[in-house]
C-alpha cells in the first residue's frame, strides 16, 4: 500500500524536486548511504561511489512475501513488482536507470548478509585503490 502511494506521489514533479533537494541539503558534507531508484541518476549523480543493488522480480516478490506484512499473494506480489518497475523505468523524471558508473550488483539468491559482504568489501578495495 506505502509503495503504490508513494510512487503516485512521487510522479509529482514539485514535490519530488522538494524532496531531493532535502535528501541533498541533509547530505551535504557528510559521507552518506542513500537508497532510491533514481539517488544515483538523478539526486547524487556525482556520488564518490555507487552502487546498482539489483534482484529479480521474483526474488524481489519472494523476499516481501517472506516478510508476511501483506495481505496479497506471492504472484500479485510479483506482478505488482512488474508493474512499478516498468512505471518506474518510464518515468519522464526520475526513471529508473542504472548510472553509467554505478557497481551493478545482483542479490538474487543471496542473503543480506552475503549483500552486505560484498559491498563492503568492494568498498575496503576501491578505498585501497584510492590510498584511503
Amino acid at each position: 500500500e506505502v509503495e503504490a502511494i508513494v510512487a503516485q506521489v512521487s510522479a509529482i514533479p514539485e514535490i519530488r524536486g522538494i524532496v531531493n533537494e532535502v535528501v541533498r541539503r541533509l547530505a551535504r558534507g557528510r559521507n552518506v548511504v542513500v537508497e532510491g531508484r533514481d539517488m544515483t541518476t538523478v539526486v547524487f549523480p556525482r556520488a564518490d561511489l555507487k552502487f546498482y543493488i539489483d534482484a529479480s522480480a521474483e526474488e524481489r516478490a519472494r523476499r516481501r512475501f517472506a516478510q508476511a506484512s501483506s495481505s496479497m499473494t506471492y504472484d500479485e506480489i510479483v506482478n505488482n513488482i512488474r508493474m512499478r518497475d516498468e512505471i518506474d523505468r518510464n518515468k519522464k523524471i526520475g526513471a529508473l536507470k542504472i548510472a553509467p558508473d554505478a557497481l551493478y550488483l545482483d542479490t538474487s539468491g543471496l542473503t543480506i548478509e552475503a549483500v552486505y559482504e560484498k559491498v563492503y568489501s568492494k568498498i575496503l578495495h576501491l578505498r585501497e585503490a584510492h590510498g584511503e
